[in-house]
């Protein structure tokens, strides 16, 4: 998920705001709310942390959660961060409700990892894998727990279960407290292994989020055909940036 240059705010600056979406993530939303500095990213399925990376290049003053529920995995994650000062990792997934879960996991391919769900279509239980379990809570609940008043920026990659993770943060979505976000979804009916585009627009719609961009892009690569597979998409909560008080929806052409 997303591939930002490694010096992303000072490229970001540079180049000045663009017309075009798609491309950088990052640049892209710093574009266009200059003033957007989060204090609290969350990255949910954060594997080996290239994307918290990212962010703490990006957002040097901001505390970055990182979440990681497969226990190897999470183990690479702390060591790439371990310098990283403002990061802070946890051995935990997020869903809908806590509760232990089985996670099918292929050591070749860390960030292929998913829950492991009754009538999982083939190409998920393919071998070789390992079976591990894992524990999930709530973004509610760890935003409770720890006071954590709002998400600035979330970010959600957990293969599938994205939806279930956004249904664990219902209290601080129905508060106006996730102000951006950025998630997995499938571009096609076919691809059964992740939440569908109209799925995650009809459900963040409801919350007052309209969709910002498009990005990482991937063709049906695993039937080699040309239409797309799935791909990242970015919301913005309208309800948490001024911008959107100032200029009412447009009623002409």
């Amino acid at each position: 998920m997303m591939n930002e240059h490694p010096d992303a705010r000072s490229q970001i600056e540079s180049a000045g705001p663009t017309r075009g979406r798609g491309a950088n993530f990052l640049a892209e939303l710093v574009g266009a709310i200059p003033d957007f500095v989060p204090e609290h990213v969350f990255d949910v399925g954060a594997n080996v942390g290239d994307v918290a990376l990212e962010f703490t290049q990006c957002f040097p003053q901001a505390n970055i959660y990182c979440f990681e529920p497969v226990e190897a995995t999470f183990h690479e994650l702390e060591r790439r961060l371990a310098d990283a000062s403002g990061c802070r990792c946890f051995c935990i997934g997020m869903g809908a409700a806590e509760e232990p879960v089985e996670m099918v996991f292929d050591p070749r391919h860390s960030n292929r990892a998913r829950i492991r769900q009754s009538g999982a279509p083939a190409e998920q239980l393919a071998e070789p894998v390992e079976v591990v379990t894992a524990s999930i809570e709530t973004l509610d609940a760890f935003c409770a727990r720890r006071e954590i008043d709002r998400i600035d920026l979330l970010k959600v990659d957990t293969e599938g279960y994205d939806l279930e993770v956004l249904k664990g943060s219902q209290r601080m979505l129905d508060g106006g407290r996730v102000k951006v976000i950025i998630v997995e979804a499938g571009m096609n009916p076919d691809n059964a292994l992740h939440v569908p585009f109209v799925v995650l627009c009809d459900y963040l719609r409801g919350f007052g989020f309209y969709l910002f961009g498009i990005y990482d892009q991937q063709r049906e690569w695993t039937r080699k055909l040309p239409h797309l597979r799935r791909a990242d998409l970015a919301f913005i909560n309208t309800k948490s940036f001024p911008v959107y008080e100032t200029h009412p929806a447009e009623t002409g052409f």
